[in-house]
């Protein structure tokens, strides 16, 4: 009986224990305190995203908001050339344009990129379906539809087979100002 007594006071000790911390904690003001400090960083993050990450986004250029540019078969490039509703575009330097191109390619050189784009946003509209090549693993291309999409271009895709696979594929090529 004394052990169960024992038992008993060292509860009742516990439980009082317990009950005057909880009393000195306040938890109420406690949570209180935690709910506005992390009312306050909310609201501070918001600011600054409003300040300074909003503004930002907004004025992205067009290719990074919703712009893509699509890749597209050698075939499906010449099919939509010969159909008229695509305009291919070769973005090597005019020495190797005027050796040989693609025949009918514009040429819009990515090294005189700023040269050549007043005569061809003359003759393109933004809304004109672009297909821009160069050779194998040359990346002129993806430069080139990156300004263009800076300046409105909106239907752009990329081929990757070059000059060689053309020809190969038996399609009509320029060479030296004629036509092969």
């Amino acid at each position: 009986m004394d052990l169960l007594n024992k038992d008993q006071n060292r509860n009742n000790n516990l439980t009082t224990t317990i009950t005057q911390w909880l009393r000195q904690a306040d938890l109420v003001a406690d949570i209180g305190r935690i709910v506005a400090v992390v009312l306050l960083a909310l609201g501070l993050g918001l600011i600054y995203n409003a300040v300074f990450i909003w503004p930002v986004q907004q004025n992205a250029p067009v290719a990074d908001q919703s712009s893509t540019i699509n890749k597209i078969t050698m075939r499906r490039a010449y099919q939509l050339a010969q159909q008229h509703e695509a305009i291919i575009v070769d973005t090597q330097e005019p020495e190797v344009y005027a050796q040989e191109h693609i025949a009918g390619a514009m040429n819009l050189p990515f090294g005189e990129f700023e040269a050549y784009y007043p005569d061809f946003a003359t003759q393109v509209k933004t809304t004109e379906t672009l297909i821009l090549y160069c050779e194998p693993g040359c990346m002129s291309k993806d430069v080139v539809a990156d300004e263009l999409i800076a300046r409105g271009y909106q239907n752009i895709s990329l081929m990757d087979e070059g000059i060689e696979e053309w020809r190969g594929a038996g399609y009509s090529i320029a060479s030296n100002g004629g036509r092969e």
